[in-house]
């Protein structure tokens, strides 16, 4: 039962990180609508989130509505939520200029996200100057 858990599990990942590469966000909202932990499902080597994967990519639109999924008993978690680089999902927004929008509603989910440092030492604020205006 666990292997068959343990591939299915796999095979999900997989569909869902294939979604996210060809941009294909309803097929992304479906999946995540679908998983116990939503849009916070780990599914990249880099121990990255969908969310994560998402904002790297800058699909903004797709992190807006994976945002909505969240539950919100989860607003106030989004801080703890890193990667192996000790990322947080404001990390990965803040490292394009097309994606202020988006910082801007992720901190109102989680404000302690601006001053998060990540395994470099690095807040999001000096990640992306722009942030600080926020």
């Amino acid at each position: 039962m666990a292997d068959i858990n343990y591939t299915a599990q796999r095979g999900r990942n997989r569909d869902l990180c294939n979604a996210l590469m060809g941009k294909q966000d309803k097929e992304v909202i479906r999946v995540c609508r679908d998983l116990p932990e939503g849009p916070l499902r780990r599914i990249g080597a880099n121990n990255d989130t969908v969310l994560h994967m998402a904002a790297h990519s800058e699909q903004s639109d797709l992190v807006l509505e994976l945002l909505k999924l969240l539950p919100g008993n989860r607003s106030h978690g989004l801080v703890d939520i890193k990667n192996n680089a000790g990322d947080t999902i404001l990390h990965e927004v803040a490292t394009s200029d097309n994606m202020i929008g988006v910082g801007e509603k992720v901190l109102k989910r989680d404000e302690g996200l601006l001053f998060a440092q990540n395994d470099s030492g690095e807040m999001p604020i000096f990640v992306q100057p722009a942030m600080a205006k926020l």
